[in-house]
């Protein structure tokens, strides 16, 4: 059953457009960020340097508007069937049952 299973990848992303941008109107790529600071008073900012040598943090609000509102963001199901799985994969897993390695609650 994949029920249990959502796709959290796609939720991350949705969030992080709202981080792209910084209060300069410059993209921010979280991947080329070096450092990150949280100042007290200002709880809902995070300042980033990109580089070690930057002499100054670039601010990030973390309240900025975006396309979709937090009520929008939807966590949806990763599959919508079960994925399928390789012929030895099912062999070995069925072996492994069968001598009882595998708890029969998990069969």
């Amino acid at each position: 059953e994949t029920l249990d299973f959502y796709d959290w990848k796609k939720l991350s992303e949705d969030i992080a457009k709202k981080f792209s941008v910084n209060k300069d109107d410059e993209k921010c790529t979280w991947n080329d960020v070096k450092v990150v600071e949280v100042r007290k008073e200002n709880k809902y900012s995070l300042f980033y340097k990109t580089s070690y040598k930057d002499e100054h943090f670039k601010e990030v609000d973390t309240r900025k508007k975006s396309r979709k509102s937090a009520k929008e963001l939807v966590l949806k199901e990763a599959y919508t069937e079960a994925p399928p799985i390789s012929d030895n994969k099912k062999k070995d897993l069925l072996s492994l049952c069968s001598a009882n390695l595998i708890p029969k609650a998990h069969h």
